[in-house]
């Protein structure tokens, strides 16, 4: 069986429902970024990982995901939403 490089994953806290992955995982960034956005604006905390099965790393690239959300947002004059505006604020 061949494996991708990268799979990139969202997990999430479900609250009293507990801890897990939100959707299935996909080769391409950018539908993790999407399940992403979907997990925080419904309330969750969520954090976005890259996984790479071959060499047995996973590392954490909400940073990233964060970033391009920025940028769609920028690119399409929209505003942040709101848990990444706050999250904008705190860091200052």
């Amino acid at each position: 069986m061949i494996l991708p490089i990268s799979l990139f994953s969202v997990w999430a806290d479900f609250g009293p429902v507990g801890q897990g992955f939100n959707g299935d995982g996909s080769v391409y960034f950018d539908d993790a970024v999407d399940q992403y956005i979907e997990a925080r604006n419904d309330g969750y905390p969520a954090r976005v990982w890259r996984l790479e099965p071959t060499a047995g790393i996973m590392a954490d690239v909400t940073g990233d995901a964060d970033d391009v959300i920025r940028r769609r947002c920028m690119s399409r004059h929209l505003d942040l939403p709101e848990w990444l505006y706050s999250q904008a604020i705190a860091a200052e």
